[in-house]
């Protein structure tokens, strides 16, 4: 088994003992979808020479704004508290968008310079820098009563598996609104931060600094 598998194996393991241990002091059970988008911070990379047309040691990625999809499952007022917990699966689809390379070599011996590589030339060269990103994690999240509305709070840790390149472990930052609309459950809006270490793209050997992204989503859910 690989270790990417065997990392996909703990995490199902641990999230589902979770589950079981949090259910026997929580009031419920909920479930949630997702829907939204995510702004993908710009990326530096290095060791990317031969990468790019002109070829370079060092560069900046900036993407487009991608898609998601997510879901959720978890249990309300642990331990009757305002406290809930839930384990997460969240994708997003991003798309490369350009990139500035910081340290170019010229050609002829002339000296390096500083050029801008778009989608299409790194497209041109059998390059693919889009990807999408499985994140999966724990979280737990402080609940305020608001009439029809709850507002919170939470944080939580995963990992992320990103197409063509390492997966990374990172915390999560959330807050976010529902509305009550029975008798069909809530609705909801959230925002996310993720942040984690740099991935190593596989095609390339490009090491990517850091990892990180803003999503903004829209949710359905229910209580049962």
């Amino acid at each position: 088994m690989t270790n990417c598998a065997l990392q996909w194996t703990a995490c199902i393991l641990a999230a589902s003992a979770g589950i079981v241990a949090v259910n026997a002091y929580a009031e419920g059970p909920y479930g949630e979808v997702r829907f939204g988008v995510a702004d993908i911070d710009p990326q530096m990379a290095t060791g990317v020479s031969g990468a790019f047309p002109g070829s370079s040691a060092e560069a900046e990625l900036t993407f487009a704004q991608g898609t998601g999809f997510g879901l959720e499952a978890g249990m309300r007022e642990v331990l009757g508290t305002p406290l809930r917990a839930s384990v997460n699966m969240d994708t997003f689809r991003y798309e490369f968008e350009s990139a500035e390379l910081v340290t170019a070599v010229g050609a002829d011996g002339e000296p390096p310079v500083l050029a801008t590589v778009n989608r299409d030339q790194v497209i041109a060269s059998n390059l693919n820098f889009d990807a999408r990103i499985l994140l999966v994690s724990a979280n737990v999240y402080y609940e305020v009563e608001l009439g029809d509305f709850k507002g919170y709070l939470g944080g939580g840790y995963g990992q992320a598996f990103i197409g063509d390149a390492d997966g990374e472990f990172g915390p999560l930052g959330h807050v976010g609104m529902t509305y009550e609309m029975e008798p069909f459950g809530e609705v909801g809006l959230r925002i996310t931060r993720f942040a984690s270490g740099g991935p190593t793209h596989t095609a390339t050997d490009a090491q990517f600094e850091a990892f990180s992204f803003n999503a903004v989503t829209i949710s359905l859910g229910m209580d049962f």
